[in-house]
């Protein structure tokens, strides 16, 4: 599957929201707690060089929301990106490590027995530099302060 303005998703970094606001960490580490992901790839400053990135076009960044989440992501990249959110949903997208994504935004009552929600509602995709934010378990308030302190947090120091 090839995109146009996107790399097929591979090296998506989970996360969890924090459960409050953590003063000794610094920028959006504060409010999300990134999960091991046990690869090389996510090391090394990989999140560092993508938020960097992010930041560089930040006037280049939009909120794109659905029923179950919103994006923040280059506005040319949103149609793919919808796309393959879609397919990594569906787990027809391949990633390098375990994104629990399907868990963390389909109801409850999409998911078979099997399927096991570990909590995560942040995915970062950290080489085509963009977010996915799951409104599981918000009310549409809660969610839309979590975006908002992501918001003011993405704009602010490293």
């Amino acid at each position: 599957m090839r995109y146009s303005t996107i790399e097929t998703p591979y090296l998506i970094q989970r996360a969890k929201w924090r459960h409050k606001m953590n003063l000794e960490k610094k920028g959006i580490d504060q409010i999300i707690e990134f999960d091991y992901m046990g690869s090389s790839e996510f090391e090394w400053g990989a999140l560092p060089k993508s938020l960097k990135r992010i930041r560089e076009h930040i006037s280049d960044y939009v909120w794109t929301h659905t029923e179950m989440y919103s994006i923040f992501s280059h506005r040319d990249q949103v149609t793919d990106i919808l796309d393959a959110v879609t397919k990594l949903k569906l787990k027809e997208i391949h990633t390098k490590e375990f994104t629990a994504m399907r868990e963390g935004i389909c109801p409850n009552t999409v998911l078979n027995k099997l399927d096991y929600d570990f909590g995560f509602r942040i995915w970062w995709d950290i080489v085509n530099d963009f977010f996915i934010f799951s409104k599981k378990g918000f009310t549409k308030n809660e969610f839309k302060d979590q975006l908002n302190k992501f918001q003011s947090l993405i704009y602010g120091a490293t």
